[in-house]
C-alpha cells in the first residue's frame, strides 16, 4: 500500500512550456486490465528550472480521483477527490542541448539555458557572390532557366538573398555576418528554384533545392578571407549529380585578432 518507484524518467520539453505533465496511479486488477486509481496534473510553468547541477528537492502531490477530462480541476474538486500523495522529484533542466543535427555537422552547440552560454569569441563574415553553370530547373519561352535565391543558416539565425530571375549565371554580391560561440560548427549555404516565378508544372508551389555547401568553421584560419568556387551536388538514385557551382566568400575573425 506504499509503493516505492525510485524510477528517473525524461522528457523533450519546450518553451513557453504551456503543456501538462500527466502521471496516472494504475492498479492491475487482472490479465490486462488496469483500473486508474488516480492522476497528478503538473502545468509545466510551475516546474523548477535548473541551468546546472545542483540537487532538485521532491514535492508531494496530491492523486487526485478520476472524474473528469479537466486537465486543471477547480480547488473544489481538489479538496473532495483527494485520494493519495505522489512523491515527485520535477525539474526543467536547461543544461543540455537537445541536438536535431549529428554531431559533425551541428550548427549550434549551446546550452538552452541562457545564463549557461559563453561569450562570442568571433565573427563569420559571409559573402555570396555568384553561382555558375545551374541546372535548368525550368522552361521559359523553350528553352531551360531557373529563378534562384540562396539561403544560409548558421546557429539559429538563418538569412535569404533575393531572388535572381531567368539566369543560370545568377550573380547575388551579398554579405551577411553571425556571431561566433563554438568553432566546433557548420556553416550551411543552400540554392533553391522560386516556384512562385513562371509555370507551376508538376511540383506546384513547392521550392527546388538546387543543392547546397556545407563549411566548418574548425577548418577556417582566422583572419583569413577564403574565396572558393564549391560545387552543388546532389544524390539522386542513379548517382550524385553535379547541379552547379556556388561562388563563396567567408572570413571567420576572432575578436582576439579583430
Amino acid at each position: 500500500m506504499n509503493a516505492f518507484w525510485n524510477e528517473d524518467l525524461m522528457f523533450v520539453a519546450a518553451e513557453p512550456f504551456e503543456d501538462h505533465l500527466i502521471l496516472t496511479v494504475e492498479d492491475r486488477v487482472g490479465p490486462n486490465k488496469d483500473e486508474v486509481l488516480g492522476k497528478v496534473i503538473v502545468p509545466l510553468s510551475s516546474v523548477e528550472r535548473r541551468a546546472d547541477d545542483r540537487p532538485v528537492h521532491s514535492c508531494w502531490y496530491n492523486v487526485q480521483k478520476p472524474s473528469s477530462d479537466d486537465v486543471e480541476p477547480s480547488k473544489k474538486d481538489k479538496d473532495k477527490k483527494f485520494s493519495t500523495r505522489l512523491q515527485l522529484r520535477i525539474c526543467l533542466d536547461g543544461g543540455y542541448h537537445v541536438l536535431d543535427e549529428s554531431t559533425q555537422y551541428s550548427s549550434d552547440l549551446r546550452p538552452t539555458a541562457r545564463q549557461l552560454w559563453k561569450k562570442s569569441i568571433g565573427v563569420l563574415e559571409l559573402g555570396i557572390l555568384n553561382a555558375d553553370a545551374l541546372h535548368p530547373m525550368k522552361t521559359r519561352d523553350g528553352r531551360g532557366t531557373s529563378d534562384t535565391y540562396c539561403v544560409a543558416k548558421y546557429g539559429h539565425k538563418w538569412v535569404r538573398s533575393r531572388t535572381i530571375i531567368d539566369s543560370l549565371n545568377p550573380k547575388y554580391n551579398e554579405q551577411y555576418t553571425w556571431e561566433v560561440f563554438d568553432p566546433a560548427t557548420v556553416l550551411t549555404v543552400g540554392v533553391f528554384d522560386n516556384a512562385q516565378l513562371g509555370d507551376k508544372g508538376s511540383n506546384g508551389n513547392r521550392d527546388l533545392k538546387i543543392g547546397k555547401v556545407r563549411i566548418r568553421l574548425s577548418t577556417l584560419e582566422t583572419g583569413r578571407v577564403y574565396t572558393h568556387t564549391y560545387p552543388l551536388l546532389v544524390l539522386h538514385p542513379s548517382g550524385v549529380k553535379k547541379m552547379g557551382e556556388l561562388h563563396l566568400a567567408i572570413r571567420f575573425l576572432n575578436h582576439i585578432d579583430g
